[in-house]
């Protein structure tokens, strides 16, 4: 199933010991990117937890935020080390003579120092299992969201690529009609001015026009890519970086046969083509 590589997801797990919740973000990047941000006491999970996301992600950006809310009595409790306090303080005198200004000491910056306060260790290895859980739980629920997205953007560029294969049909229909009135447009302007030109000649003007002009392969092209293209959508699961090869695909032909028009009609359906296949690129960039 195809996937977006925009969503997000939250899941919670809640105890008599309090409650933690995973919260995951992701928009759409070229490769994985994940950034987990998790209390100090389990950055060592970080790694577990990347490798599970791997086996179900392949690209976007992802930013995963853990909260742990603890029950009052699971709360630590906190204490002051008083002798690191002091020697601190001090410091701060052994200093005082060598400034021009003494400042005063603020309880709050000796409080941010580290380890001046303490917090008892709460039982965090009890913890681990939710911790993981609760991050699996939330990337199933991220992957699904991603696959919702996924299809009301797979079904918004086979809609634009159907709208392409209208145009290409109007345009393949136009083009016997802009021939002929060409065509009848030259021999009445050779009639005008009294010019007598041989038929082989005027053959060879009509070859050369007929050339220049010439889009069935672009059209060939167009119609293959857009195949192709719909194919995607409806067999593979993967498909951005292919999808974002077929558009820059798409949009050369849209362009050649933009140049080659050579009747108004067709050059405003070429321009109708190249605003769709802009449309199919910012939507495709944002699957995975």
């Amino acid at each position: 199933m195809i996937a977006s590589m925009t969503g997000y997801a939250e899941h919670e797990i809640k105890g008599d010991w309090g409650n933690l919740r995973w919260q995951l973000r992701s928009v759409n990047h070229r490769y994985l990117e994940l950034q987990l941000r998790l209390p100090d006491t389990f950055f060592h999970l970080e790694s577990q937890l990347r490798d599970l996301a791997r086996q179900k992600l392949q690209r976007g950006k992802i930013d995963g935020f853990l909260q742990i809310d603890l029950a009052n009595s699971q709360r630590p409790s906190l204490s002051l080390d008083m002798s690191l306090a002091q020697q601190l303080l001090a410091f701060c005198e052994t200093l005082a003579p060598l400034l021009p200004e003494k400042a005063p000491v603020s309880s709050l910056a000796l409080l941010a120092w580290p380890g001046v306060v303490i917090g008892a260790k709460r039982n965090d290895p009890d913890l681990i299992p939710l911790i993981t859980d609760c991050f699996a739980q939330a990337l199933n629920k991220l992957v699904e969201a991603r696959k919702q997205e996924g299809e009301q953007l797979a079904s918004l560029i086979q809609g634009r690529v159907d709208k392409i294969g209208n145009h290409v049909a109007a345009i393949t229909a136009r083009l016997p009609q802009v021939a002929a009135q060409y065509k009848a447009r030259l021999l009445s302007r050779l009639s005008e001015i009294s010019l007598n030109l041989d038929a082989s000649r005027f053959e060879q003007e009509w070859i050369y026009w007929l050339q220049k002009t010439e889009i069935t392969e672009e059209i060939e092209r167009l119609t293959t890519h857009l195949q192709a293209v719909s194919q995607l959508l409806q067999h593979e699961t993967r498909v951005g970086r292919r999808l974002d090869f077929l558009v820059q695909e798409l949009n050369r032909e849209a362009n050649t046969l933009a140049a080659k028009s050579p009747d108004g009609f067709l050059s405003q359906l070429a321009v109708n083509l190249k605003v769709l296949i802009e449309q199919i690129r910012e939507q495709a960039q944002n699957l995975e």
